[in-house]
């Protein structure tokens, strides 16, 4: 049910499609998907300062689904979450020593982008996206994000 959440982050990106109130409502979903189960359809239009009508009209614009169908997208995604994240077990699970070869990881990752956006090959790397005809991005996962990202920016 992690696809759900998705989708609405994907609705929220593409929000050149989606009406101001639409974006109001589905980032009030993500910020408050707990809430949502229990909610009807005039207390999320009143959370999010709309009329029941736009609640209605961002279902169907969202997944072509019913107010009852989001609230049970909700109540799947919470009960997705007790049952494979086991926060009891956590802490034995707890690795402090590779969070923090992790983070080391991290850092001289970090540093070796510092340097080469300090270097003469950015500039090259610049001139030869400004002169070109064509560039496509790629990425997987988050980097899939960041690509089209870069995709819209250029």
């Amino acid at each position: 049910m992690y696809n759900f959440m998705a989708k609405l982050l994907n609705f929220i990106e593409s929000s050149t499609d989606q009406t101001k109130s639409e974006i109001i409502i589905a980032e009030y979903i993500l910020r408050n998907v707990e809430k949502i189960p229990k909610m009807s359809i005039y207390e999320l239009a009143e959370a999010c300062h709309t009329s029941p009508a736009t609640i209605t009209r961002f279902c169907q614009r969202f997944e072509n689904i019913t107010f009852k169908e989001l609230k049970e997208y909700a109540r799947s995604f919470i009960e997705f979450n007790d049952t494979e994240v086991d926060y009891q077990n956590l802490k034995t699970k707890f690795n402090l020593k590779q969070i923090n070869e992790y983070y080391d990881e991290l850092h001289a990752s970090l540093k070796q982008t510092e340097q080469f956006l300090r270097s003469k090959e950015i500039i090259q790397v610049v001139h030869e996206i400004h002169h070109s005809k064509k560039v496509a991005f790629f990425g997987v996962t988050f980097s899939h994000l960041i690509a089209r990202n870069a995709q819209f920016k250029f």
